[in-house]
Parts: C-alpha cells; sequence; structure tokens
C-alpha cells in the first residue's frame, strides 16, 4: 500500500470511529445564524464565532454565505462572541429556550479624523490553512493600481508560490503549473478566459468583489477540474437597507457599481459595468496621421458587468441570482487610394472574446446542523477573428474574406451539503454534473475575382461534447486540542467520444499546533483534469484553445506533496510562515516544434500536439506584518518547473516556459492620517526561459528563386534565459468623507525607475558589423496614471 493511501485510509478509519463510538455526552443544544453587515446587511464570509458557558467553548467559522452552526452544552443562557476583520467585536447572550435563527450585526470599525487603523486586520492576507491563502475586496483596492484600475489577480501575484505569465498578463503560474491548471470561479461560475486585451487586465471589477480565497494545492474534495489552483471569488450581494453606489474616471477606464434593496432586508441587487474609451482617445490621434491616399482608423476596447439579485424566502431559504460578461473587441482598417496609378486598396482585420455566464443558487437550511446550497450555471467563452480585403488594381477587383472561430461551453448542477456534527467534527459531501462543448479551431477563406468565386477553403475541428460526473466527500476532524486532520475523497467520470475516464482523487491535510502561536502542517493531494489548453507560444494572445481529452489525448493527472510551519511573532503582529512542495504531472501537452493554433484550425488537434511528463519543486517564504500604521508583506519563492516530451528536445528535461527560479515581492502600506495613504510594490522575477537558435548555416534551396537559404541551429528548448524581471509600483490615495459621501483623488506610477523587462527576443541585422544582434522588446515603460473616485 502507498504511504498516501495507508495515511488516508488511517484518517477516514480515525472519523468513522468518531462518528459511531460516542461517549455519553451532557445534553447539548445547536444554534445556527448568519453574520452580516449592520450598515449595508452584507453576510461576512470567514467571521468568527465562540459560544461561552460553564462548561465548553466551541468554535465555528462562516461559510461562503455567512452562515455558521454551533453546539454547546444546556446552559441558562449562552454567550456568543463574533469578530470579523475591519469590524468591531460584538458579544450578545441568548436564552436557549427560546432559540431561533440568530443573526449577529457587526459594525464596521470607524476611523475618527486624523486617526488611524491600529487594530483592524482587514489588512491582512489569511494564512489558516496549508496551502490556501484568503484576501478582502478592501485589500485589493489598497494596493497600487494599474492604469488607475484595482485588480485582485495583480494582488494575487504578489503572493508565494504565485507568478504572472509574462509582463502585463493576469494569468495565474502557480507551484510550476500553466495558466490552464488554475480553476476561476466567480460566484460559482467557471471562467474560461480571466483576463482583458489578452492579458493586461483582468475581467474582475475589484469594487464588487467582496472575497477571495486561493488554494494552492490542498485542494478540498468539494473541488476539481484543475491540477494547480482553484481562484474562488465572491462578489457583494448587494445593499439590504438603501441606495448606495460608487465608481471611479481614469485615464483610459471609467467604472460604476449601484446596489441596493428591492425589498428592505429581504431582497437587493448590485449591478457594476466598467468600460474603456481607448478607441476614443486614439481615433483623433490617428486621424493626425491620416492623408489624402492613406487613411487608417482604430478601435480597441474592452468592457465588463456584473449584476447580482438576492432573495430572502424564509429563515432557511435564499435565491441568488448571478450575471457576468466580459467583452473585448480590437478593429483596425486601412485604406489606400492611389487614384494616379489605378489602385484602390481596403484592409478591415477584427479580433474579439467574449465570456457571458450566469447561475441560480438556493442555501436552504435542514436543520440547525444541515447546510446546503444548489447551484445551476451556464457559461461560455468564445473567441473570433475576422479578415476583409478589398483591392482594386487596374480595373481587376479581388476580395478576400477569412474567418477564425474558437468556443466552449459548459452547462452544470451542484449540490453540497455541510453537516457539524459537533464542535470538533464536521463533514462536507455533495455531488456535480456538467455538459461541455467544446468547438477547438475552424477557418475559412473566400477569394472573389470580379464577382467570380475563385478560391474558397473551409477547415473546422468537430463539435466535440463531454459529460462529467462527480461525488465527494470532506471529513474535519479535531483529534485533540493540538491535531486536526481534514480527509476528502473526490470521485469523477468524463466521456470522451466512446470512452470513460475515471477518477479518485484523494486529498488529506493535517495541522498540528504544539504551542500556542505554532503551526506544523502536511498535505498531500492527487488532481485530474480533464480538459486541455492549446497554449500559443508567443505573447499572451486570445488564441489559446480548449479542447478535451479523448482517447488519444489523455486527461492530465498530478500528486503534490507539501509541508508547512507558521508561527506569530511579535504579540500576533507579525506572521511568519514556510512552505514547501514537490509536484509531478502527466499528461501535459505542447505544440509540437513549428505548430501553433493555426495548425489545429486546418488539421485535427491531436496531430499537431504531443503528451508528456514534467515535476515542479520549490520553497516559499511568507511574512507579513498585519497591524498599524505600516502594514504589509515580503514574500519569496525559490521552484523549479521541468517537462519531459518523447521527442521534443531530443526526449531530455528541459525548463517549462513558466519555470522562474526565483521570486521575491515586497509590498508596503502606511496610512499618514484620515485622509492620505501609501501604497507600494516591488517584483523581481528570474527570467522566463526561451528558446534561441545557437547558429545559423546555409543549405540547398529546392526552390529555384535563389540557390541557398539559411537553417538554424538549437542546441536545446528553454535553454536561455531573458534578462531578471524587475519594477517597482506606487500610489498615493486622497481620500475625503462628508456624511454619507466620500470622494478620493488616486495617483499611481507604475514601473516608477523605468526597467526595460523585455518579454520578446529576435534577431535584427546589423549591416554596421555585417552581424545578427538579439534584440529585446519590452511592453510597460514608466507610466504615471491619475483618476478620481467617489462613494455614496
Amino acid at each position: 500500500m502507498k504511504p498516501q493511501t495507508a495515511l488516508f485510509t488511517l484518517l477516514i478509519t480515525v472519523a468513522a470511529l468518531n462518528t459511531l463510538i460516542c461517549p455519553a455526552q451532557t445534553p447539548r443544544i445547536s444554534l445556527y445564524g448568519y453574520v452580516e453587515d449592520s450598515v449595508t446587511g452584507e453576510r461576512l464570509i470567514g467571521a468568527t464565532l465562540s459560544a461561552t458557558t460553564d462548561q465548553s467553548k466551541p468554535v465555528a467559522t462562516t461559510n461562503a454565505f455567512g452562515y455558521f452552526s454551533l453546539t454547546a452544552p444546556h446552559g441558562s443562557s449562552l454567550v456568543l462572541t463574533c469578530s470579523y476583520a475591519g469590524y468591531e467585536s460584538k458579544t450578545i447572550t441568548i436564552d436557549p429556550a427560546g432559540l431561533k435563527t440568530v443573526i449577529v450585526k457587526l459594525v464596521p470599525e470607524v476611523v475618527q479624523e486624523d486617526e488611524v487603523i491600529v487594530t483592524s486586520n482587514e489588512n491582512r492576507i489569511a494564512t489558516n490553512n496549508i496551502g490556501q491563502l484568503k484576501l478582502s475586496g478592501s485589500l485589493v483596492k489598497k494596493m497600487p493600481k494599474f492604469l488607475g484600475d484595482n485588480d485582485p489577480l495583480k494582488v494575487m501575484q504578489t503572493l508565494p508560490g504565485i507568478t504572472q505569465g509574462m509582463e502585463g498578463t493576469t494569468g495565474l503560474i502557480v507551484r510550476g503549473g500553466s495558466p490552464d491548471q488554475t480553476l476561476f470561479l466567480l460566484d460559482g461560475i467557471p471562467v474560461y478566459n480571466p483576463t482583458h486585451l489578452g492579458g493586461i487586465f483582468s475581467p474582475f471589477n475589484g469594487d464588487a468583489i467582496k472575497d477571495v480565497s486561493i488554494y494552492k494545492g490542498n485542494f478540498p474534495a468539494r473541488f476539481g477540474e484543475r491540477l494547480s489552483s482553484v481562484v474562488d471569488l465572491a462578489t457583494k450581494d448587494g445593499n439590504m437597507k438603501k441606495l448606495a453606489g460608487e465608481g471611479s474616471v481614469g485615464m483610459l477606464a471609467s467604472k460604476v457599481l449601484f446596489e441596493g434593496p428591492v425589498q428592505k432586508d429581504k431582497s437587493s441587487f448590485l449591478i457594476s459595468a466598467r468600460r474603456t474609451y481607448w478607441d476614443l482617445l486614439a481615433a483623433p490621434i490617428i486621424g493626425l496621421t491620416n492623408t489624402a491616399e492613406e487613411k487608417r482608423k482604430m478601435g480597441l476596447y474592452f468592457y465588463d458587468i456584473n449584476a447580482k439579485l438576492n432573495y430572502i424566502l424564509s429563515p432557511k431559504d435564499r435565491l441568488y441570482a448571478s450575471f457576468f460578461t466580459s467583452n473585448d473587441n480590437y478593429r483596425f482598417k486601412t485604406t489606400t487610394d492611389l487614384k494616379n496609378y489605378d489602385h484602390f486598396d481596403e484592409n478591415i482585420a477584427r479580433m474579439g472574446w467574449q465570456n457571458i455566464s450566469g447561475s441560480l443558487r438556493w442555501n436552504h437550511v435542514f436543520s440547525p446542523r444541515i447546510f446546503a446550497n444548489t447551484t445551476v450555471y451556464a457559461t461560455d467563452y468564445k473567441i473570433r477573428t475576422d479578415y476583409y480585403n478589398n483591392a482594386l488594381d487596374k480595373n481587376v477587383r479581388t476580395i478576400e474574406d477569412g474567418q477564425y472561430r474558437s468556443q466552449v461551453s459548459d452547462a452544470g448542477v451542484k449540490t453540497d451539503l455541510e453537516y457539524r456534527r459537533s464542535s470538533l467534527h464536521a463533514l462536507r459531501f455533495g455531488a456535480a454534473a456538467s455538459y461541455k462543448q467544446f468547438r477547438p479551431g475552424s477557418s475559412s477563406r473566400k477569394t472573389t475575382t470580379d464577382g467570380t468565386v475563385t478560391q474558397t477553403r473551409a477547415t473546422a475541428n468537430g463539435r466535440q461534447s463531454s459529460p462529467e460526473l462527480a461525488v465527494y466527500a470532506e471529513d474535519h476532524l479535531s483529534i485533540s486540542e493540538q491535531l486536526n486532520a481534514n480527509a476528502g475523497l473526490r470521485a469523477s467520470t468524463f466521456k470522451a467520444g466512446a470512452t470513460w475516464y475515471k477518477s479518485l482523487e484523494p486529498r488529506v491535510s493535517l495541522n498540528y499546533t504544539p504551542i500556542r502561536n505554532l503551526r506544523i502542517s502536511a498535505a498531500y493531494s492527487q488532481m485530474n483534469q480533464y480538459i486541455h489548453l492549446l497554449a500559443n507560444n508567443s505573447v499572451s494572445l486570445p488564441t489559446d484553445i480548449w479542447v478535451p481529452a479523448t482517447p488519444q489525448i489523455q486527461p492530465l493527472f498530478s500528486r503534490q506533496y507539501s509541508l508547512g510551519v507558521n508561527t506569530s511573532l511579535t504579540d500576533n503582529d507579525v506572521d511568519l510562515g514556510v512552505e514547501a512542495y514537490y509536484k509531478t504531472f502527466k499528461g501535459v501537452t505542447e505544440y509540437l516544434d513549428g505548430e501553433s493554433y493555426l495548425s489545429s484550425s486546418v488539421k485535427n488537434w491531436e496531430q499537431v500536439v504531443e503528451t508528456g511528463n514534467g515535476k515542479a519543486y520549490g520553497i516559499e517564504l511568507f511574512l507579513q506584518k498585519k497591524f498599524g500604521r505600516a502594514t504589509g508583506w515580503a514574500s519569496y519563492t525559490y521552484s523549479r518547473s521541468l517537462r519531459r516530451f518523447p521527442t521534443i528536445n531530443n526526449g531530455k528535461e528541459f525548463p517549462f516556459k513558466y519555470d522562474r527560479p526565483h521570486a521575491f515581492n515586497l509590498v508596503f502600506m502606511y496610512h499618514f492620517n484620515q485622509h492620505w495613504r501609501f501604497s507600494a510594490n516591488w517584483v523581481f522575477q528570474s527570467g522566463a526561459p526561451f528558446t534561441l537558435p545557437t547558429s545559423t548555416y546555409k543549405v540547398i534551396n529546392p526552390e529555384s528563386y535563389s540557390p541557398y537559404i539559411s537553417g538554424e541551429y538549437i542546441s536545446g528548448r528553454n535553454a536561455f534565459r531573458l534578462l531578471d524581471y524587475h519594477r517597482l509600483d506606487m500610489g498615493f490615495t486622497w481620500s475625503k468623507k462628508k456624511r454619507s459621501f466620500e470622494k478620493y483623488w488616486d495617483f499611481s506610477f507604475y514601473n516608477l525607475y523605468n526597467r526595460k523587462n523585455p518579454v520578446i527576443y529576435s534577431f535584427d541585422q546589423d549591416f554596421m558589423r555585417n552581424a545578427k544582434v538579439l534584440k529585446g522588446t519590452g511592453i510597460f515603460p514608466f507610466m504615471p496614471s491619475i483618476s478620481y473616485g467617489f462613494k455614496f
């Protein structure tokens, strides 16, 4: 028996014995309810509660819907204490004889004029479990902004074990994985493309986000479908008390959010929207370069919309309806009119990509110990590119019209149940079913000469449909005051053509606290992923194609082992954490040499990729200061990520394209007073590996146009590295509140010392020296920005 299987079996056995063999206990009462913001009625995620009698002190934490459940011995009264970051702690006394649903209303901490928060921990990153991180929407807003916008994914990139792929991208590279190995959930809905403009922004509006949880390896069994990480984002529910709103106007984008009650204390709504206006700003500038013979037009913008409704049907039932869409559009048109030469040429290029999704969720409390949530969702992601050329040359008109399409759709239903048997033992179990449809890539091209079709070509990978089913169970058990365990098992199956793939995924973690403020943790997880992303090897563009496992291309599979130590220093003001991990991959895919997404739309995509294996390992350090005028954190990660394929690189192991051995982040925030706030972020990463020819040579040209052509000799895949990447971002925020209206000015500086960070290398000819030189190209120089915001 494998060690991890034996450990998992032992934990399940201990949990079962604990359930079946119950010593005599004094009569107990069960208490359940919700924790919410007293001003807005917003349910609070992760609030901690303790109920105190003369005999015991059980502890609980609110779930993703603000729900909690407690058990305590019968007594004359029950004293409940609740605390949450950024709120005043509250203690209430309850008479168990008349016990009903309890609503705990917490009051936000109020900072008086020229005072600074010194006790709130709303600026901290929670690290309660190994491989898991948690941050609030308020923290996202306090980080330096990129072009006037706050982005939750860019905050995540400052955390240990998480890096960006290339500069400007919002994709997450977690513990040696790739962007497709991260599952993004927005209110329980999978989001297949978490980027705007090829990765410069994420589609998640920071103003609408309430809570973010990141799982880097120790996945609870309720999560599946990806290998490396889960990013679980929860949006605000909407103000239950009064109409409220906020917005901002920046140099390149504006956004607005409105929320309020539909029926006070019964139902509420939230809607937020964001749009760039680069197309409006660029049009007059480009127009200045136009001439009578040549004219150009360009349009480039994105927008995203979040909407949410929720309705409290009864003390035991609540409904949520969520909608999300993000859309990117690019259009470029050039017109050349040379009347003296009887020549006219018009070129139009369009590119766009879109997410659209919705969900309906139902919460139900079966009993004070059993809470259920059922989610029905649908999501769709599509890419579209179009090309049109209209040429008139010496009275001969030629029209070329081409297009490319790719799409993935996902619809499903899932039910999750939480059963709190006692303050020391909790169970979670559930089931999920989804139906995925893939359109990996189709292209068409038509040429018309003087009204007659002279050439047509249409190619497509056929639509592929795949159902997926899963069930899971989790058992959280406090074995003693010092030791607790979490064991889970997920079973899933996926249909690929006539083949049904099946998988069992055990996950287990242990937390041991030998002394106060010291926690030692260990975890093992086994993951399966039934879908692949055929990623373009060039700069991040929306040309990556989602495809399912097939009888020829098997699912991805990984195992991860991790070990961690966490401690608190200086009266809980400073936290220090260290985690190490080792991870193996099977079934990872890579385009064959010379192939790309264009090949996959011409050929069957299975013919242009190869599958192989990989491994990743590393150590992560995280130091965090939580309280006072000055807060922030420092993170360092040493990691390696390697891949091996049968034919690529002659079958030898090579660094993965996201292999960045060293990554260091320093985040600093300082409250000068009630009006002024400062933030800074410094980033360092080792250069990304890339493939570079080491020499060139002449070969005989089989064509007759020239006697020789140049060939290139490549010594190894990803044998060279870009220069090390580093930059400094800084921001100042001035705010003032008068009655219920607050206004602020935000001044941000991206890449303050104008570091030139190349993301692409290419060869240029140096004619003076008659030699080729290597030229690096960066994306973002020093960029200042200013934005005005308001809130009421």
